[in-house]
């Protein structure tokens, strides 16, 4: 099961379009975290906001579940009661980026497959509005700032 999971449902149908079978909306399900509860192996998180419902994520994750960390927040993260952790063994951890090798790997895989990144460009006149734009998520999914 590949679960989208994002705080509104506009990413929804570009979440099913890329191959995820099902999409939660955390702001805007109700009771996401009991219909979706012990269904997920492994969370890969890419919030960088302090602002995310990890509790309600980590009652998504099977016993011996993982929650990855590879967004990087200014702040800290939610407060978790030991519990949540130790009733279902579930791991809490963290990646970064990778080595530089790895990322030479995995550009030429994407080169190699011909993937693609969903961008859209934006004068560097408009950066001002770009970041207003970012703070509003109407980026899709990253804006590239060209002169």
């Amino acid at each position: 099961l590949v679960v989208g999971i994002s705080r509104r449902n506009n990413k929804r149908e570009d979440a099913l379009n890329l191959g995820a079978n099902a999409y939660i909306a955390t702001e805007e399900d109700k009771d996401w975290e009991t219909a979706y509860a012990r269904s997920l192996d492994l969370i890969i998180c890419t919030i960088s906001s302090p602002k995310l419902p990890l509790s309600k994520y980590l009652q998504l994750l099977r016993t011996k579940g993982r929650f990855i960390q590879v967004g990087a927040p200014e702040e800290a993260l939610p407060a978790i009661h030991a519990f949540e952790l130790i009733i279902k063994g579930i791991t809490i951890g963290g990646s970064p980026i990778s080595s530089p090798d790895d990322i030479r790997e995995m550009l030429q895989l994407a080169a190699d497959r011909n993937v693609r990144p969903w961008i859209q460009e934006r004068p560097m006149t408009e950066a001002n509005k770009a970041v207003v734009d970012l703070g509003n998520d109407k980026a899709r999914y990253r804006y590239v700032l060209f002169n």
